[in-house]
C-alpha cells in the first residue's frame, strides 16, 4: 500500500479514555510528543477532544474514537489513563499496557497493572513525553509484559459470557 501504515513497526494506541479529554496535554499529547521520532505507528483517540499539536509527527494517526474490537488486536502497547473499561479490554486481547493515572479507581487500576505484569503502572495524573517514552520503550522492549497479558487474555476467554454473568446475576429468564 502506497503512503500506508508500514505493518513492520509496533502499533501504540494512546487514549485518555471516554470521559477525561478536557486536557490532552495530560497523556495524549506528552506520548505522541514523547514518541515523535520513534519507529512505531502511534493510534490516539480522543474521544471528543481536541489534539492542541500542529503539526502532527508523521508516525501518528488520530481518530474521534475507534472500535477496539478491531484496533486492539492490532496493537502492541496501550497508552491509557487506567480506566476500568480500557484496560479490560486490552487484557481481553493481550495488550500489554501503560497505564497513567491517580482519578477515580485508576491510581489502583495503575497498581494493579504493575503487580499482575502486565505492563507499567504509574500513579499520577499526567505524563512528560520522556516518561511516556521510557514506559512503552519498556513494554516493547522484551516479551514478560506481553506474555503476562496474553496469560490473562487466555484466562478471561475461559471464564462465563457476558450472558452468563448477567443470567448468574438476575436468574435464568422467564420461560
Amino acid at each position: 500500500m502506497v503512503g500506508g501504515p508500514r505493518r513492520d513497526r509496533p502499533v501504540v494506541h494512546v487514549t485518555q479514555g471516554t470521559i477525561a479529554n478536557a486536557d490532552l496535554g495530560q497523556l495524549l499529547e506528552p506520548t505522541i510528543a514523547g514518541l515523535a521520532d520513534a519507529d512505531v505507528l502511534v493510534v490516539a483517540t480522543t474521544c471528543g477532544g481536541t489534539v492542541q499539536m500542529d503539526p502532527l509527527p508523521d508516525n501518528v494517526r488520530v481518530a474521534d474514537f475507534l472500535p477496539y474490537d478491531e484496533l486492539l488486536p492490532r496493537c502492541d502497547v496501550m497508552v491509557t489513563n487506567g480506566g476500568y473499561g480500557g484496560v479490560n479490554h486490552a487484557l481481553r486481547y493481550a495488550v500489554p499496557l501503560v497505564c497513567v493515572g491517580a482519578s477515580e479507581d485508576k491510581r489502583d487500576v495503575a497498581a494493579r497493572v504493575t503487580w499482575s505484569g502486565v505492563g507499567v503502572g504509574i500513579s499520577r495524573p499526567a505524563l512528560s513525553p520522556r516518561a511516556a517514552r521510557r514506559a512503552v520503550d519498556r513494554v516493547l522492549a522484551g516479551t514478560a509484559y506481553r506474555s503476562k497479558a496474553r496469560e490473562l487474555a487466555d484466562q478471561i476467554a475461559a471464564g462465563p459470557s457476558t450472558d452468563e454473568v448477567v443470567a448468574l446475576i438476575c436468574g435464568p429468564e422467564p420461560t
